[in-house]
């Protein structure tokens, strides 16, 4: 049985990420179709295909989380768990990976996205709002298509 859930951190290696491996393909219950040709195509999705063979001490916190985003998406998962996924990353990074995430819902995924950043709400369907533990507060949001 595979996993249907993809999450990711942001310390992963860029070299493991070009090659398909590491953590994409986790007690070989992944299956990552394309192998090193994927993982190429998930880095350029986020801009980093001049990273491809950096290893994280040698990038920005940053680059080393949209790598990690990208791992996450090489195996094309129907759910990705994104926990703040924008923390480490500029204006314009964050955005690209927030449209990023809004067209991967127009294609039928499901993100799931932790957040502190009220900016990011605004731009989701659903919102659930979590205090001491206790969901206090569940509500939609009528989401506008946005023309890049």
């Amino acid at each position: 049985m595979s996993h249907k859930i993809a999450g990711f951190q942001k310390c992963e290696d860029f070299l493991d990420a070009r090659r398909g491996s590491g953590n994409m393909h986790h007690d070989g219950q992944f299956q990552v179709v394309g192998g090193a040709t994927r993982a190429m195509e998930m880095l350029k999705l986020v801009g980093l295909e001049q990273f491809a063979n950096k290893l994280p001490v040698l990038v920005s916190t940053g680059q080393q989380q949209l790598a990690a985003i990208a791992r996450a998406m090489a195996c094309d998962p129907p759910l990705l768990v994104a926990d703040e996924p924008t923390g480490n990353l500029d204006t314009r990074s964050a955005n690209a990976i927030i449209d990023l995430f809004e067209e991967l819902s127009r294609r039928g995924k499901t993100v799931l996205m932790v957040t502190h950043d009220p900016s990011l709400t605004s731009r989701t369907t659903r919102n659930l709002t979590i205090a001491d533990g206790l969901i206090v507060d569940d509500s939609t949001n009528s989401i506008v298509n946005r023309q890049s």
